[in-house]
């Protein structure tokens, strides 16, 4: 209010105008999934003397560049938003409680929604965390005037997810919401969280979808208070040190295993090829393995050999989970002879499967939001 206040004073530009320029800027935060700022037009960090005079004349806009991006990113949400209201967590399945014979599978698809507040992140800060099964991530963070909180890094998350005891003592007021489990839809609440701090990155006016996370101290012997998604983690780029027990946040370095992510996706989705076939999959650090959904058993991959099928617990309820053999996978210039995965029988929209990163055997990982890369060392 003070920055708007400030520049209606410095031009002609009615406070209507200005308002709805601001607004403008910090939906294009959301649709373009950055916090970084341009050289020019309303995607500037800062209105110089001249800036306002172009409000008022309705000429500070968009580059065509911006605006492309843009309508790819809401092509995505619209295709989503088709075949799922909102989508779970990908954290939001528990360890195995049985395992049997052979069968199918089902698992959580992720869809990303924005927070509507503002975010910052220093240039450069590293963030120490507790590594669980070897591969779950659990590092400290704020919400609101509560510190010292357990955060579970999540990039297979669609929203961020706070357990409902921390949203009771917010006192935080709640909104029905809808989210996809598998094939089910679970109705659930919505919070809107006043600030979320992880290191130097910080988000204001979050929303997050609230959840019971105690099964956590089972699932991965430790408790979690917060599953911060790809809402908040796509605003920086960041490492994962896995050997230093290191979240850095800011520019990243290219590490020797490189592949490109599908610009068009709000996701790390990277090509997968299996045999003679290409998958899309994320890049979950909530996953410990490779998965892939099959519409139909046997569709997506029919040469793979099954293993034997696990029992696990979602918010869904139970869903069985096909362990299989995979033959000749290759990602970028990684190749693989034969490695184990799972099968989940879900229909996907946008993507096929989850790749954990410890599934690559990577001892480091980067995700470079700028340039849609994603890089590890083994």
């Amino acid at each position: 209010y003070n920055r708007i206040g400030r520049e209606v004073r410095n031009t002609d530009a009615s406070t209507a105008r200005i308002l709805g320029y601001a607004i403008a800027h910090e939906l294009g935060h959301m649709l373009l999934r950055t916090s970084h700022h341009a050289s020019s037009g309303i995607m500037i960090a800062r209105w110089g003397p001249v800036d306002p005079q172009g409000v008022a004349q309705g000429l500070l806009g968009f580059t065509l560049q911006q605006a492309e991006n843009m309508r790819a990113e809401i092509r995505v949400r619209e295709k989503t938003q088709q075949g799922s209201p909102e989508i779970a967590s990908s954290a939001l399945l528990n360890r195995p409680t049985e395992v049997r014979g052979a069968g199918p599978v089902a698992r959580a698809l992720p869809q990303t929604t924005s927070g509507v507040g503002d975010s910052t992140v220093a240039t450069h800060a590293e963030v120490p965390f507790k590594l669980y099964r070897d591969y779950a991530i659990v590092a400290r963070g704020s919400v609101g005037e509560r510190h010292k909180l357990n955060f579970l890094i999540d990039t297979g998350s669609s929203s961020t997810v706070v357990d409902g005891l921390l949203a009771r003592k917010l006192r935080l007021a709640r909104s029905a919401r809808r989210i996809a489990v598998f094939a089910s839809t679970v109705t659930t609440e919505q919070v809107l969280l006043p600030s979320l701090q992880l290191g130097s990155l910080r988000v204001t006016l979050l929303p997050a979808v609230v959840r019971d996370l105690s099964y956590f101290q089972d699932g991965l012997s430790a408790h979690v208070d917060v599953i911060v998604g790809i809402d908040v983690l796509s605003r920086t780029s960041f490492t994962v040190d896995y050997e230093a027990r290191k979240l850095i946040l800011g520019a990243v370095e290219r590490l020797s295993n490189s592949v490109p992510c599908d610009p068009r996706s709000p996701y790390p989705t990277v090509a997968l090829r299996l045999g003679h076939r290409v998958v899309r999959v994320i890049v979950d650090t909530g996953a410990q393995e490779l998965a892939l959904f099959e519409k139909q058993p046997g569709g997506l991959v029919p040469n793979s050999q099954g293993v034997e099928d696990e029992t696990r617990t979602s918010m869904a309820g139970q869903v069985v989970i096909k362990r299989a053999e995979f033959q000749e996978l290759a990602l970028g210039t990684t190749h693989w002879a034969r490695r184990e995965g799972l099968f989940i029988e879900a229909p996907s929209l946008l993507f096929d499967g989850l790749l954990g990163p410890r599934w690559l055997g990577a001892k480091r990982i980067s995700f470079d939001a700028e340039l849609k890369v994603i890089s590890w060392e083994q």
